[in-house]
């Protein structure tokens, strides 16, 4: 798997992935206007030259905030996703950042498991947070150390 910066190129491939991965998906605009964007981090993994997922955050100050991961549906569950947030992690605790937050359904059993996998801790809980009505755990994570893996 390579993982690289996103490119104006991606974003047809990346609107596909995000298309099949939330129920309210963003629209191109979104992921095109990160490209300029400085505290924008949007990385995209690539495997035999097809792109097979990403990531889209912001880094403000010390902080990073995962606002999508996503990964194709035909290799979920390869351990994509983690290896895009571990690359993640490991290249903004160089740019400063000490520690990583995210907001996830609170039914989403998979990426709930991922996030805690990762070292992720719950510090609340958002209800009625997703138009749905869904409540949103809200996830953190202590990135400092993680230059050391």
């Amino acid at each position: 798997m390579l993982l690289r910066s996103a490119s104006i190129t991606d974003l047809p491939a990346v609107s596909e992935i995000e298309q099949t991965s939330f129920s309210v998906p963003w629209a191109t605009d979104s992921f095109q206007a990160g490209l300029y964007n400085s505290h924008t981090r949007f990385l995209v993994a690539e495997q035999n030259a097809v792109l097979i997922g990403y990531v889209y955050a912001w880094l403000i100050v010390d902080e990073i905030q995962i606002l999508r991961v996503a990964v194709h549906p035909d290799v979920r569950r390869d351990g994509v996703a983690a290896g895009i947030l571990q690359e993640l992690f490991i290249h903004v605790s160089l740019e400063g950042a000490k520690t990583a937050s995210l907001e996830v359904r609170k039914g989403n059993r998979a990426a709930c498991a991922l996030y805690l996998k990762l070292g992720f801790s719950e510090i609340a809980i958002r209800p009625r947070y997703y138009d749905d009505g869904e409540d949103a755990l809200l996830l953190a994570k202590d990135l400092t150390g993680e230059t050391d893996s």
